[in-house]
């Protein structure tokens, strides 16, 4: 099993810990992250738009760090973004915005959007937006599971796909998780939208769940997870972006 969050968040060298304790540096290594190395030639266009949103001091602290946040080991990327979003909290409204604006920007900037992409750029939004509005993180929903399945059946293919080694894997694994909760489930839709478009728009009323449901839709994620006898970092990354994004406790098989 994968080391469980606790123990990821121990594992983060200590410049990239130092990093994110300060108001200062937290979002500079965040950005870091979604910046491509100093030859590639996305990297000045991405620097501009960081100046243009965030100012150039910025840019320079976040060109700083390009490669020592390459150097992460990859499961360490989100917990560290886990431990800087909350010093990022303490900026002014105006510049929580840039920075999820500046962010959106940066992960589209090549043209297609990673898993990672996708995870690290949703989970700031949703704990800035809990930063301005604390009673999302407290709010009880009272949706049932029947009222949002293109959304879980979504979210269980991302996650299917993410750990799969071919189609017939993550098959097994969708449909294992799927029957979970929807036991008489056929063959799904096709989509007509991307993967990350169909998330965005169900994420609402996935946090809208209740308890229960919540709790059902979790278990099915982790055995979606779990059907082929390892966990990815894709697993991993978009199971961290689905609970803190339905407010939910991490599962014990990353937690």
């Amino acid at each position: 099993p994968p080391p469980n969050g606790a123990a990821l968040h121990a594992e983060l060298p200590s410049h990239a810990r130092q990093l994110t304790v300060q108001p200062t540096t937290a979002p500079a290594a965040i950005i870091a992250l979604l910046l491509a190395p100093p030859s590639h030639e996305l990297h000045s266009s991405q620097l501009a738009s960081v100046t243009r949103h965030l100012g150039p001091t910025t840019a320079h602290a976040s060109a700083a760090l390009v490669d020592s946040m390459a150097a992460l080991p990859p499961e360490l990327r989100l917990p560290l973004v886990d431990l800087a979003v909350p010093q990022v909290a303490a900026h002014p409204p105006a510049y929580r915005m840039a920075l999820i604006a500046l962010l959106d920007e940066l992960v589209v900037a090549d043209g297609s959007v990673s898993m990672f992409e996708y995870c690290l750029s949703r989970l700031v939004w949703s704990y800035l937006q809990d930063a301005a509005a604390p009673y999302r993180r407290s709010k009880v929903g009272n949706g049932s599971l029947g009222q949002v399945r293109p959304a879980v059946t979504t979210l269980l293919a991302t996650l299917a796909v993410a750990g799969a080694s071919d189609q017939t894997a993550a098959r097994h694994a969708y449909e294992t998780a799927l029957h979970r909760l929807y036991p008489h489930a056929g063959a799904p839709e096709p989509r007509k939208e991307t993967w990350q478009e169909s998330l965005d728009r169900g994420w609402a009323g996935l946090d809208a769940l209740a308890p229960q449901a919540k709790k059902a839709l979790v278990e099915a994620m982790a055995a979606a997870v779990i059907a082929d006898g390892t966990v990815t970092v894709s697993e991993a990354e978009m199971l961290r972006a689905a609970c803190g994004l339905i407010h939910v406790p991490l599962p014990a098989l990353l937690a």
